[in-house]
């Protein structure tokens, strides 16, 4: 029994040790293409990426759990190029969001790591861990169509690995 416990005690204390850790590391920057890429590669699986630009939901706000789907754009108030969306948890104070009963797109705040609020016009940078589930077979690749500039086109998918995608977010405000 004395010898289980030796081995428990550690592997408990380094799985805190791992939770805990990365929420306070940047991420390596990408490009919104890159975002995009990112469940096709198990590389990819565990590390710290970040993407920048302006906090935006739209009118029909997806909630999942508590936490809810906010879009990173180019330009404030949902302009410009869409960079990627990461679920940001609800009513938390730090790395969160809060949105009123009755809001309009520009009424919802955004919490930094310190807890300092922001606004849809602030430039933020979102750190993220990449979860990606690397002991199950990716979605297999397929060809499929899509809709560019007007015109529908083929458009081939590489496989892609189930996960969380990003998680362990890390809020800053770009200065």
């Amino acid at each position: 029994m004395k010898k289980l416990k030796l081995v428990i005690i550690p592997i408990l204390g380094s799985l805190i040790l791992l939770s805990c850790g990365g929420s306070t590391e940047p991420g390596t920057p990408i490009t919104a293409k890159q975002f995009n890429e990112l469940h096709y590669s198990k590389d990819n699986a565990g590390k710290r990426f970040s993407i920048t630009g302006y906090p935006f939901i739209f009118s029909d706000v997806t909630m999942t759990g508590s936490t809810i789907s906010v879009s990173i754009h180019s330009e404030p108030m949902g302009k410009g190029e869409s960079i990627g969306s990461v679920d940001m948890k609800y009513k938390e104070y730090k790395n969160g969001i809060f949105i009123p009963d009755t809001f309009t797109p520009d009424k919802i705040d955004i919490y930094d790591k310190d807890g300092n609020k922001l606004g849809v016009n602030d430039e933020i940078k979102v750190s993220f861990t990449m979860h990606l589930n690397t002991n199950r077979d990716p979605f297999p690749a397929r060809d499929t169509k899509d809709v560019v500039d007007g015109k529908i086109v083929d458009k081939h998918v590489p496989a892609t690995y189930y996960g969380n995608g990003p998680v362990d977010l890390l809020i800053e405000k770009v200065e």
